[in-house]
């Protein structure tokens, strides 16, 4: 054997011992994935006061053991049963229609015929012999078809069918005659097929005693969620008691509505305990979630519901999403992703939830019921205060225009400016109003107007100059959003000008409103600061321009702001003023520079959340969207934004600024004659900021989903500056 022979065969021997010794301790992808098992839970139509009860041990047990949150509960459409449970299978916004919950076993005789011949006929497709079919699957389908945005239902069946895992599902939430097997609208596939399960009658027991008629019998339940759980990977199990409990409602008193619920409450936990014992939790994650709210929730208006973790290694904690970012909040979206990550299966590009995370909390339900206390309190006030303020801004900038055209005293125009100011003052007061008092509207209303008025009588001691008291609001205001947004935006997500998480539109960064006020805010004061005659002009200009660059970068970064329209917005803005302030004409040149600024903002962007620079954002979805539709995903998008705008435009009451700003601005063209002349004759650099706040409304009510809240917050500024310089005017002509 040669030398160089025997090298070889010793090389070869060498790989192999290194490879044997090493593969025992190599995590093989199938086999780990093969011992994992996922437990849906689903206990419906309930809020998290009714977990705290102690009786519940073994949901507190699994509390004490995982993590809990609030759950978003928002879908395509109305908050119903078939909507929500639709949402969470395909792991998208979605809507079921009125037929979702129409599910049998293929052998169940549904209209004198086998279910699965009547789900043959109307598909074409073979039902799963064992399994359950959704007869209504095409209807599904249509509707969700016809959204301007990728709905996939049935997205969590189809992706465990790829990965080669088994899916079932178990219960029913039947009322009467009525049929409500929602349950498979989470296990289904793409088809409307779950490959193993039962959600037919022989797991409930009649009882004439109970809501609806029927109620679940567990020992049948157990003895068949063991019985599958030798099957498949995924269960999805209904325990259907406070469903019926919810759906009977609105005919019992209200305190049977609360003894049923607590003794359905009270059988399910018993359930779980049972459950639980019997299965390896450190192999398998369960999780408890109620889909759709109580109906008495729903009318309240608080759509936040309880979402329980345990097992599969999940520490006690609190939950939170990089869909929400938000401590102890979550969306429905995140479930379907949760489980697809824990099973090591493949998560779909269309499904725009993330997979749930955890973060410590001693005590997750003390702290849980706070947190929903203070957010149901703010969202029930939320919408009449801001009615208040919007109509008052109306009110006040279109009263103010009469005063200038039909003329007043130096007292009347002196109130009048005050109340110009206090308007400005407003949104920064708001940040500042502590949780205690939003459970009153009249009490919220009392201390923003006192709050803001301090800050106005505060701004009239700031300093002789006309524009003095105009420099120090609009700088104030912008200075405390731009440090709020870099420590987290925790006053904004208090406010109730700020974002809403029962609303679910926005949970991070800065939302549209605040973007609009940070962009008018911050041009008005910047521009009316360099106004000022010690100022160097060219040294003030560039650093003028260099604060705008940093605070696109601040709005449009995934970890800031985050709010991408508010960037182009602010582009725009910014760069007609710096270029005003450097007397450059608009030109088509110009415009053409600002277009090409927009483009490489947006690249910045995408660059930073596809290469995982930063957390994903909405941005990066949409453009991982594209990259897979191509130019028509690309214009479904444009039409969700439209469509968004346009339905947003017409019911926002933000609409009333916009109107009153484009009635009272022509006619200040005009009246009194020659002022606009005037002003940008002695206020050069603010003229040109409120041309920039112009451009960056008008971008604003583009760009933005609900462009009208941006343009109206950002417009706000240059109508009031506008009009207290006006007054001065007319003022000292008296």
């Amino acid at each position: 054997m040669t030398t160089k022979l025997r090298k070889n065969c010793l090389l070869f021997v060498s790989i192999f011992l290194v490879v044997g010794f090493l593969v025992p301790f190599c995590p093989v992808r199938t086999e780990a994935r093969e011992s994992r098992k996922v437990i849906l839970i689903v206990i419906d139509g309930v809020g998290i006061e009714d977990l705290s009860h102690r009786d519940l041990i073994h949901l507190h047990g699994l509390i004490e053991k995982g993590a809990m949150g609030l759950m978003n509960t928002r879908t395509a459409s109305r908050i119903s049963p078939t909507n929500n449970y639709l949402s969470i299978g395909a792991g998208a916004k979605a809507e079921g229609g009125i037929l979702g919950g129409l599910a049998f076993n293929s052998s169940e005789v549904y209209e004198a015929n086998l279910a699965g011949e009547i789900f043959w006929q109307r598909t074409g497709v073979n039902p799963p012999l064992d399994g359950v079919v959704t007869l209504t699957i095409a209807d599904i389908s249509r509707r969700n078809a016809r959204f301007p945005w990728n709905i996939f239902p049935g997205s969590l069946g189809k992706a465990l069918k790829e990965a080669k895992l088994k899916a079932g599902v178990l219960g029913n939430a039947d009322v009467d005659q009525e049929f409500h097997r929602e349950i498979s609208l989470i296990s289904m596939d793409q088809l409307g097929r779950t490959p193993f399960g039962d959600v037919g009658r022989d797991i409930l027991r009649k009882d004439p005693t109970s809501p609806g008629g029927w109620q679940t019998d567990y020992d049948v339940l157990l003895s068949k969620s063991l019985h599958l759980l030798r099957k498949v990977d995924f269960l999805a199990i209904e325990m259907g008691d406070t469903s019926r409990v919810n759906a009977c409602s609105p005919l019992l008193m209200d305190w049977k509505v609360f003894s049923e619920r607590k003794s359905a409450l009270k059988r399910a936990d018993e359930f779980i305990g049972r459950l639980i014992s019997r299965i390896d939790l450190d192999k398998t994650l369960i999780i408890v979630v109620t889909p759709t709210p109580s109906n008495e929730m729903i009318k309240e208006g608080n759509n936040l519901t309880p979402i329980i973790v345990a097992g599969g290694g999940i520490k006690p904690s609190i939950l939170t999403s990089e869909t929400t970012r938000s401590y102890g909040i979550v969306s429905n979206i995140d479930i379907t992703p949760t489980i697809l990550s824990y099973l090591e299966a493949k998560i779909s590009r269309e499904m725009l939830g993330c997979p749930l995370q955890s973060e410590s909390q001693d005590q997750p339900i003390s702290y849980l019921l706070s947190l929903n206390e203070r957010i149901f309190n703010r969202s029930k006030i939320r919408v009449p205060a801001l009615k208040i303020y919007v109509t008052t801004i109306a009110l006040v900038l279109v009263i103010s225009t009469i005063f200038l055209l039909m003329g007043t005293t130096r007292k009347r125009l002196r109130a009048l400016q005050f109340l110009l100011l206090w308007l400005i003052c407003v949104p920064v007061t708001l940040l500042f109003l502590p949780f205690s008092i939003y459970s009153s509207l009249a009490l919220t209303t009392i201390l923003a107007f006192l709050g803001s008025a301090v800050v106005v009588l505060i701004s009239l001691l700031s300093g002789r100059r006309v524009l003095s008291p105009i420099i120090f609001i609009t700088l104030l205001t912008s200075s405390v959003l731009l440090l709020d947004v870099l420590t987290g935006s925790h006053l904004m997500q208090r406010s109730i000008l700020g974002y809403c998480p029962i609303i679910g539109a926005r949970f991070y960064g800065i939302g549209n409103e605040y973007m609009g006020i940070l962009i008018g805010s911050s041009i008005a004061g910047i521009t009316a600061l360099m106004e000022i005659p010690n100022f160097t002009r060219k040294s003030h200009v560039r650093l003028a321009g260099l604060t705008f660059l940093c605070l696109v970068v601040i709005s449009g970064h995934p970890t800031l702001g985050a709010n991408v329209g508010g960037t182009i917005a602010a582009v725009a803005g910014y760069l007609i003023t710096y270029f005003g302030l450097l007397k450059r004409k608009i030109s088509l040149k110009l415009i053409l520079f600002i277009a090409l600024a927009v483009i490489i903002a947006l690249a910045f962007l995408i660059f930073l959340d596809l290469f995982g620079i930063s957390p994903s954002s909405h941005l990066g979805k949409a453009v991982t969207l594209i990259q897979k539709g191509g130019l028509g995903e690309g214009l479904k998008i444009i039409q969700r934004k439209l469509a968004m705008n346009v339905k947003g435009t017409r019911y926002t009451f933000w609409t009333r600024v916009l109107i009153a700003v484009l009635v009272i601005f022509p006619i200040l063209i005009i009246r009194p004659a020659g002022i606009l002349r005037k002003i940008k004759s002695d206020y050069p650099c603010l003229a040109s900021g409120l041309m920039g706040i112009a451009v960056a409304s008008i971008a604003a009510f583009i760009f933005n989903d609900t462009g009208a809240a941006a343009a109206s917050t950002t417009c706000i500024f240059a109508a009031v500056t506008l009009l207290y310089i006006i007054i001065e005017e007319q003022r000292t002509q008296l």
